[in-house]
């Protein structure tokens, strides 16, 4: 959504020649301009890590060059932070996102002010990828040829998923994987 310039007030005097006196002015101050206009999209991939960097800064430039600083807004503003002066976003502390979920879109939307105080904003779609358990599949044969060590199995999926599921969670994915087998 694009915002009105900021405008600020002033005085002057002047004289002679038969007309002056005092008035007001406006001064028009332009806001940041997005180089993405005012939508755009990053991705991420669904293991991501927090602090890790969702795709390229989202960059603004001010015709006046003063600087830009960047801030967050929005209902999934929280899974995420901006770095204020370089307006790269990334993935926030506790944030955890899972493809398969029930929600692998997530919106923000991007504030970028200059020293004047003016600002704009840009909407920006996060889209969360998925990403294989390739880990597992490259390790152990899925077709019963060898014996399955489940603890080191499991291992790999904590691995996989930081260990943000519990040893039960990582135990059901293993045998889901090896289609019911009983691993020893």
């Amino acid at each position: 959504m694009r915002r009105p310039p900021t405008t600020g007030t002033g005085g002057y005097t002047g004289g002679g020649g038969g007309g002056g006196g005092g008035g007001t002015f406006t001064r028009i101050i332009p806001p940041p301009v997005f180089s993405e206009g005012f939508q755009t999209s990053r991705s991420v991939p669904e293991n991501a890590q927090p602090g890790d960097a969702i795709g390229d800064p989202i960059s603004a430039r001010d015709n006046q060059g003063e600087a830009v600083t960047y801030s967050l807004s929005g209902a999934d503003a929280a899974l995420f932070t901006i770095d204020a002066q370089t307006g790269q976003i990334s993935i926030a502390e506790g944030a955890v996102f899972d493809f398969e979920g029930e929600q692998n879109t997530y919106q923000v939307t991007v504030v970028a002010k200059n020293a004047s105080g003016a600002s704009a904003s840009i909407r920006v779609v996060i889209k969360i990828t998925n990403v294989a358990l390739s880990g597992i599949a490259n390790d152990y044969d899925a077709n019963g040829n060898e014996v399955i060590d489940l603890d080191e199995a499991i291992a790999a999926v904590n691995a996989y998923t930081a260990g943000t599921l519990t040893r039960e969670q990582a135990t059901e994915i293993v045998k889901m994987y090896f289609a019911g087998e009983s691993a020893s």
